[in-house]
C-alpha cells in the first residue's frame, strides 16, 4: 500500500483482450474492484483440470510500475462413455433364399459416444466374435481414434459370416467393449454392450422312393430295385436320419442311416433289392411304403416323418400248353 494518490489506471489479463474498467483517480486509503469479469473455458482448460490466470495493473505515479497477481482454479474433471452395439443383415449366401444360411453376413455397428466433459483417447476396441476386426469412420481399419471429444461420437463396423451352428440355435450373441484413458491418464473407462441377432430357423426335408425292373414280364425269383434320396430343404442342419421300409427289412435298410445332413445338401442310398415271389406276380402289382425320420441339428427337436409309396406294376400273360395224345387201335 502506497502513500499517493494514484491515477490513469489500466489493467491487463492474459485471457481477455478487450475489457473495460472506468476508474477514477484512486485516493489514498480507497480501493476499486473491477469485474466480474467472465472468461469461457476451453477444451483444453477442462482437459488440463485447472485454468491459472494473471492480470496486472498500471498506474500514473511517480515511481509505481507494473503490479500483477495470479490465480489458480482447479476444474472438477467427469470422463465417462457409453457403448451402443446393434446389428443388421449384410450379404446373403443365397441372394434368391428368403431365410438366413451359413456363410450370410451380419454386420455388427458400434457407436461410442463421450458422454462427459473430458476429451477421450480410445485405447482398444475388443470383438472377439469378429477377431477384433473393426473399421471406424474416418480412420484405416483396425486404426484407433485419436481422441473423442464430449458430445462426439466414434462410429465403427465389423462384419460376421453365420456358421452352421449359429442358424441350427436360431441366433448369435456379441459382446464388444471398449476401453479409454482421461486426459491426465487418471482413469481408465470401459464400456460394453452386447446383441443378439436373431434367425428364422426351419427343419424340413423332401424325400423321394424309386422303384425299378430290368422286365415288364417278371417273374418270381426277378428283384424289384429300390432307391432313396433325402434332401435337407430347411436351413437348419439334420441329425439322425433313418430311412424305413417293411418290405425290405431293417437289415437291407442299414446303410439308409445318416448322423449329419446340412442344408441344400442330398443323400442317396440304394440300390436294394427285393425278390418277386409268385404272390407278387399273380398280384401284377408290388406297392410299398417307405419312410425317413430325424431331428433338428443342436436341438433334438423330432421332424415329423416323411413317407413316400413306389408302385411297380407289370403285365400278367397267361399261357396255356396242350398236349394231344394219340391212341392207336
Amino acid at each position: 500500500m502506497g502513500n499517493i494518490n494514484l491515477h490513469d489506471l489500466t489493467f491487463q489479463d492474459q485471457d481477455i483482450d478487450h475489457f473495460f474498467c472506468n476508474i477514477q483517480p484512486l485516493l489514498l486509503g480507497e480501493s476499486y474492484v473491477c469485474g466480474p469479469i467472465s472468461y469461457d473455458l476451453t477444451q483444453s482448460d477442462i482437459d488440463a483440470g485447472f485454468k491459472s490466470n494473471t492480470a496486472c495493473v498500471n498506474g500514473v505515479t511517480a515511481n509505481m510500475g507494473e503490479s500483477c497477481d495470479t490465480v489458480n482454479v482447479t476444474i472438477p474433471q467427469f470422463s465417462s462413455m457409453e457403448l451402443t452395439k446393434t446389428a443388421s443383415a449384410g450379404m446373403k449366401a443365397y441372394p434368391t433364399e428368403e431365410l438366413s444360411y451359413a456363410n450370410d453376413e451380419v454386420v455388427w455397428h458400434l457407436q461410442m459416444i463421450n458422454t462427459g466433459a473430458t476429451t477421450l483417447r480410445i485405447t482398444s476396441i475388443t470383438d472377439a466374435l469378429v477377431n477384433n476386426e473393426f473399421t471406424c469412420t474416418g480412420y484405416v481399419k483396425n486404426q484407433l481414434p485419436d481422441t473423442v471429444l464430449p458430445g462426439t461420437s466414434v462410429d465403427c463396423t465389423s462384419s460376421y459370416q453365420l456358421t452352421q451352428t449359429d442358424v441350427n440355435i436360431g441366433y448369435v450373441e456379441n459382446i464388444a467393449c471398449i476401453s479409454a484413458t482421461d486426459p491426465l491418464l487418471k482413469e481408465t473407462l470401459h464400456s460394453c454392450d452386447s446383441e443378439r441377432w436373431m434367425i428364422f430357423t426351419t427343419a424340413e426335408l423332401s424325400f423321394t422312393k424309386e422303384s425299378h425292373m430290368t422286365t415288364n414280364v417278371p417273374k418270381a425269383g426277378d428283384v424289384v430295385e429300390y432307391t432313396f434320396s433325402i434332401t435337407n430343404t430347411g436351413n437348419v442342419g439334420l441329425e439322425n436320419i433313418v430311412v424305413s421300409d417293411p418290405l425290405l427289412g431293417s437289415m437291407a435298410m442299414s446303410s439308409c442311416h445318416w448322423s449329419l445332413l446340412d442344408p441344400m445338401n442330398s443323400l442317396t442310398c440304394g440300390p436294394i433289392e427285393h425278390v418277386l415271389t409268385q404272390d407278387d406276380i399273380d398280384k401284377g402289382e408290388l406297392m410299398n411304403e417307405a419312410c425317413v425320420d430325424g431331428t433338428a441339428a443342436e436341438r433334438l427337436t423330432p421332424l415329423e416323418s416323411v413317407c413316400q409309396r413306389a408302385i411297380s406294376t407289370w403285365t400278367l400273360i397267361l399261357a396255356i400248353s396242350l398236349e394231344q395224345v394219340y391212341y392207336m387201335a
